[in-house]
């Protein structure tokens, strides 16, 4: 099922985006020279920006389908971590306090910044939901690992099996009550949640992300004594 509806996902993307470019142009056209304040001025900057809404939507379509745009520069883990630590604690609840540990090691991985960063930030708001409105703490932690032969994955892996090769190991330990046993693979799904009606493809886009760059993602749950995502990206050779 996952396979039909990334393929799905992957050719109606790819049209959108072309039905998009055609209509950005055409706007972008019109708008050329425009300085008045009018009715035909305000349409087309209307038609630019849900343009772009819809190009965003196409790049998260791909995303899902683990068929995101890598770059063979990559990003500094370390750098994008300690960016991202006044905007992840602005995110979530006064009520959770959020520790981001920084590796020791500036790890350059396979990802973009901004994948990266929507990766992580999917995590962690997915943490918080678990925590809800109680008191609580997310920890964000991240080591260099070496995966060999024979990987024995901690929890349930939910991605195929990690190739033999180095990677930025990143984990999201949250507080919160756990999820039920049997339901690890499900959370992946869209719009599931175990606590009521699902909201989006958060966790669907963070494991396509995984999946685009080669990593792996596991998770380890116990009722009542929170959950810890396991995240393993490819570190980018020759760093």
């Amino acid at each position: 099922v996952r396979e039909c509806l990334g393929t799905f996902a992957t050719r109606a993307a790819h049209e959108l985006n072309n039905q998009l470019a055609v209509i950005l142009g055409q706007a972008s056209l019109l708008s050329v020279g425009d300085t008045d304040q009018g009715r035909l001025g305000d349409a087309v900057r209307g038609i630019v920006e849900a343009t772009r809404s819809g190009a965003q939507l196409a790049r998260r379509l791909l995303v899902y389908a683990g068929r995101a745009e890598l770059t063979a520069s990559g990003c500094a883990l370390q750098e994008l971590l300690a960016q991202s630590r006044t905007l992840l604690e602005a995110a979530v609840p006064e009520s959770i306090f959020v520790d981001v540990e920084l590796p020791e090691v500036d790890l350059h991985v396979s990802l973009s910044s901004g994948l990266l960063r929507q990766l992580v930030t999917s995590l962690v708001l997915n943490a918080s939901e678990a925590i809800g409105q109680r008191r609580g703490a997310i920890t964000l932690g991240c080591e260099e690992a070496s995966v060999r032969e024979g990987f024995a994955a901690p929890g349930v892996l939910v991605t195929p099996p990690p190739l033999p090769s180095r990677y930025a190991h990143l984990r999201v330990v949250d507080t919160g009550p756990g999820i039920p046993p049997g339901s690890e693979r499900r959370i992946f799904e869209p719009f599931f949640s175990t606590r009521g009606c699902g909201r989006g493809l958060g966790l669907s886009v963070a494991e396509g992300i995984v999946r685009s760059c080669g990593g792996a993602m596991m998770v380890e749950s116990r009722v009542g004594q929170g959950t810890t995502m396991h995240v393993l990206v490819p570190v980018l050779r020759g760093t």
